[in-house]
């Protein structure tokens, strides 16, 4: 008589589940760096690149009106070219997504989105289990004097712990989001995120986050999604 399978229980299937969950997203994240068949996409992360660029130049620049005028000139003649290939992009999974976050939304998020010039943007990675971003802030997401807006730092938490709700498998919208303050945190210096899926209780999926400068931590927060129902649940 076999006795494969025989201390399998609650808690083994909940570790094997979790395994799951964590390598599918691996699998997720390291989708956003792959190169797509025709180039299309990374030419277009370029492009977000270089306005990022511009946006954190623009918000600094002394150039006097001349420039600038030339500089107008040259963005509204970008902007000519792009006006009449306008998609219909949906920020959804695709239908092969697991649950959670999927890449294409990664793609495009204005926190960690290579094709959005409004993102910093953070780069995800999975290390032991947690959830890390790190990435450095422009002088457009200024707040106080030399330092990132706290709004963008409690954006940032919302975004990291809603990929680290994948690991729980199941697909949730932001409940509650509490951020505490511990120091102000530094424009173009490099910034770790590092977020955990705490737990389940019900229908909330519980998650934990704290934002780092050289190892300091000068924001942590917490979050509570709230699963959408499946037919299953009703």
């Amino acid at each position: 008589m076999s006795h494969t399978g025989s201390n399998a229980g609650p808690g083994r299937a909940a570790a094997d589940d979790r395994v799951d969950h964590l390598e599918g997203l691996r699998t997720r994240l390291d989708r956003l760096h792959s190169q797509d068949h025709d180039g299309r996409m990374d030419r277009q992360k370029a492009v977000a690149g270089a306005a990022r660029d511009l946006i954190d130049h623009l918000i600094a620049t002394a150039a006097p009106s001349d420039v600038l005028a030339d500089v107008e000139a040259l963005l509204m003649r970008a902007t000519a070219s792009l006006r009449g290939h306008r998609g219909n992009r949906q920020l959804q999974p695709s239908a092969s997504e697991e649950p959670g976050y999927g890449s294409d939304h990664l793609y495009w998020s204005p926190m960690t989105g290579l094709a959005n010039p409004l993102a910093p943007p953070l780069d995800l990675s999975i290390e032991d289990g947690v959830v890390v971003g790190t990435g450095k802030y422009g002088a457009g997401y200024g707040g106080p004097p030399g330092c990132v807006h706290g709004g963008h730092i409690a954006a940032a938490f919302d975004e990291i712990l809603g990929v680290v709700q994948a690991l729980s498998g199941r697909m949730g919208l932001t409940g509650t989001l509490t951020v505490r303050y511990h120091s102000p945190t530094p424009l173009h210096t490099e910034l770790r995120f590092e977020g955990r899926c705490d737990g389940l209780n019900g229908r909330k999926i519980l998650t934990s986050a704290v934002a780092l400068v050289d190892g300091v931590v000068t924001a942590e927060a917490t979050c509570v999604f709230v699963a959408m129902t499946t037919p299953r649940d009703a």
